[in-house]
């Protein structure tokens, strides 16, 4: 009727109302509110990932997936997360390797990503640990720096290795490593990490509390309210947990904080290490014919990575993050989607290098998924994500074929020193 006609178009004009364009104003506004809930959502999911470690640390059942950690570099990798932070508070965020970079010939200091930046003597002493752990702790350090030192403050992470003095005795330390492997290793010396700011700085009894529980000074000035009260104590248990010490000091209120790391160094030669990649592969210290076997990796290819999500805006975000690091992705939406093209890949040869494979999705999930690879003969490194990390979960995860299980949000930074770990990546971009 005329009627239905005249409310159609009166409807149709509000919808066009209603989808007009929006000002860069509005826009700016959305999106400091999209950022805002965000930030909370990611406050929420820190503070629950704090409960959860809490508890771990307090019944005796962190598990450490311990490897060669790629240490150097992922001092240097950690440091750089914080750049952009540091800059907005127009702070001084620097680092100080000391004579580990020095070329004994110039006396020159370099950077980690120059060729031939680690000699040979550093190269040998790695850190046996979890380097998701080990890289949570150093965020954690440094965070703190950062939210803590006002503006045009100053940051220093000072990194020093203190080689076994002659006169100690050999110590050999066995470890369980995460591929399944009993290694010992003769211990060669210690690492520090020192973190000093110059923020708002701690009493001699602020500092004798400063480990425990659920201990913040301050928080809404300091902290505007947030955080478990969980960090540091939870760091200070992992770092115990791979033989090492925590510490901090300082001059009293108003002149700052210094945090050190204490972790051992073992002696592992390059000769030794096999199947997980080491300092000197992830700085591209050795020439094509010296370096270690890597695993399905061509140093002058881009890698091919697998973003497998029921979730189009997550593979989407996935992929962008993955692409601006240099990456090429390919998406599948759920597991059958995955096995397919992982099929595909191995008959045309173009192999992907690793698979980022979720664990709940429709049709089929990412570890039958993973079984599946597996039993089509795919040695792909396929690295789990799910929001539940519950043990007996990760446990079943890597039992159908996943090499690591990684937690939801996913964390890039975390992702590319994995992908460095296990040598499918030289080095993260």
């Amino acid at each position: 009727s005329s009627d239905d006609l005249d409310d159609s178009t009166h409807n149709g004009k509000d919808l066009r109302t209603e989808a007009r364009p929006i000002s860069t104003t509005e826009a700016l506004e959305w999106y400091e509110m999209a950022k805002e809930v965000q930030g909370n959502t990611q406050n929420a999911v820190n503070v629950l990932n704090d409960l959860l470690n809490y508890d771990k640390i307090e019944s005796g059942t962190l598990r450490l997936e311990l490897t060669l950690v790629p240490i150097w570099r992922v001092i240097e990798q950690t440091v750089k997360e914080f750049k952009l932070a540091a800059e907005r508070k127009q702070l001084k965020l620097e680092t100080d390797f000391g004579d580990i970079l020095k070329d004994e010939e110039s006396g020159m200091f370099r950077t980690l990503s120059q060729r031939f930046a680690l000699s040979k003597d550093v190269r040998d002493n790695k850190l046996v640990g979890d380097s998701v752990r080990v890289t949570q702790v150093l965020r954690n350090l440094i965070s703190n720096a950062v939210k803590f030192t006002p503006e045009h403050g100053t940051i220093y992470v000072t990194t020093r290795w203190i080689e076994k003095e002659k006169t100690e005795e050999d110590t050999m330390d066995t470890f369980m490593l995460r591929h399944g492997s009993k290694e010992s290793f003769e211990r060669s010396g210690t690492l520090t990490v020192s973190v000093k700011d110059s923020g708002a700085g701690m009493t001699r009894e602020q500092l004798k509390k400063l480990f425990r529980a659920g201990m913040q000074f301050n928080v809404n000035a300091l902290q505007n309210g947030k955080g478990s009260g969980l960090g540091l104590y939870i760091a200070k248990g992992i770092v115990e947990q791979h033989n090492g010490n925590l510490a901090a000091d300082s001059e009293g209120l108003g002149f700052g904080s210094t945090f050190t790391l204490t972790l051992p160094l073992h002696h592992v030669p390059e000769t030794d290490v096999t199947s997980t990649v080491t300092d000197s592969a992830t700085d591209g210290e050795m020439s094509d014919g010296e370096k270690p076997s890597l695993i399905g990796v061509d140093s002058a290819d881009p890698l091919r990575i697998l973003v497998v999500d029921d979730t189009p805006s997550v593979r989407r975000l996935l992929c962008r993050l993955l692409e601006k690091r240099g990456r090429i992705c390919t998406q599948a939406e759920d597991g059958n989607q995955a096995v397919e093209r992982v099929r595909e890949s191995m008959v045309s040869g173009l192999i992907f290098d690793a698979v980022l494979m979720d664990y709940e999705m429709p049709e089929m999930n990412g570890p039958v998924a993973a079984q599946i690879m597996r039993e089509m003969g795919s040695d792909v490194f396929i690295v789990g994500i799910t929001g539940n990390l519950l043990r007996e979960d990760v446990d079943y995860f890597l039992s159908c074929g996943a090499n690591a299980v990684l937690p939801k949000p996913l964390n890039i930074s975390d992702l590319e020193v994995l992908l460095v770990e296990h040598g499918v990546a030289n080095h993260a971009p």
